[in-house]
């Protein structure tokens, strides 16, 4: 009895190990990878990339964008026209549909979920591979927005997933660009308030003007350069945080843990600097200092706290 319990043991590890060859084989020739949980059922899907093309020349007037996209290789550009209007050029994974309107307003490109299914489960490492470098190969996106020479948008809000994304120049009364993680870069922004949060990843901003700028970094790297700003709020919990330029009336400064690195514009006397820290350290031009206390409302106030993160300010 107990050698044939053995042998049965031993078929069922056989046929168990034929059965992940086979499934391996199967994936790397091309084989369904998707498993699709429907009320119907269980299904296989072949996972594919279908490209979504949408054009719309003469679309109705918006002051307001909201672009929420997957994990893609995407290029946003912001462009002076004659008229309202958006082209979008998008590499697509099944399951998932593209919306676009134009809504009291705003403008909403993204996703919209298909509802006849209640979930996925994707067994292609190389949509794993996707979701983490949406950019490789050659499904690099392109969205376009075409907006009036004499028209002002209100606000501009970018919600982006894991991939790389880059963004043209935007001007808009408020902006605001979230990124859970991916690769972003920013050429330019010009606006009131300007909210820019990374979760992880990279993120690089250059040529800011804002009367308010607030950025925020949980990990990974935060590059905020030629940045000109009436106020400017920055936090990190850990990472690197890297900014140059200015902010005239206020700059505050909080890190958790990770480095942050200043680059001002104006020389040391321009700025009232108060530090403090649990566990860190802070050098001014080179040279390391203690904690500081500096209280002068004629210059601009300068404020660096961390708990566990260092430091490095450097003047004009």
């Amino acid at each position: 009895m107990k050698n044939a319990f053995k042998m049965l043991w031993l078929i069922i590890a056989v046929m168990f190990v034929f059965g992940l060859v086979l499934a391996a084989v199967g994936f790397a020739t091309g084989a369904a990878r998707h498993i699709r949980a429907t009320p119907s059922g269980v299904e296989l899907v072949k996972q594919e990339v279908v490209w979504t093309q949408k054009t719309e020349t003469d679309s109705a007037a918006f002051s307001n964008v909201e672009l929420d996209f997957p994990a893609t290789w995407t290029s946003i550009a912001f462009e002076q026209s004659d008229h309202y209007g958006y082209q979008v050029k998008l590499p697509m994974r099944s399951a998932v549909t593209l919306r676009d309107s134009v809504e009291d307003g705003t403008l909403k490109i993204g996703l919209k979920s298909d509802q006849s299914f209640w979930g996925d489960l994707n067994l292609d490492w190389r949509n794993f591979n996707f979701l983490v470098n949406g950019w490789s190969g050659s499904e690099k996106g392109a969205v376009t927005i075409y907006v009036p020479q004499d028209a002002q948008l209100d606000t501009v809000k970018l919600d982006f997933a894991a991939g790389k994304y880059d963004v043209g120049p935007l001007a808009a009364r408020k902006v605001s660009v979230n990124c859970p993680a991916g690769d972003v870069q920013i050429a330019g922004i010009t606006a009131d308030t300007v909210g820019l949060n990374l979760t992880s990843g990279s993120m690089r901003a250059k040529k800011i003007e804002a009367t308010t700028l607030t950025g925020s970094l949980t990990m990974g790297e935060l590059y905020l350069s030629e940045v000109h700003a009436r106020a400017a709020s920055l936090s990190g919990t850990t990472g690197e945080l890297y900014f140059t330029g200015d902010a005239t009336e206020k700059l505050d400064v909080s890190l958790t843990a990770g480095d942050a690195t200043l680059t001002l514009a104006r020389p040391r006397n321009a700025y009232a600097l108060f530090y403090d820290s649990s566990v860190g350290d802070l050098t001014v031009n080179g040279r390391s200092t203690g904690h500081l206390h500096e209280a002068d409302p004629a210059l601009t106030q300068l404020t660096v706290s961390t708990t566990a993160g260092n430091a490095s300010l450097s003047f004009k």
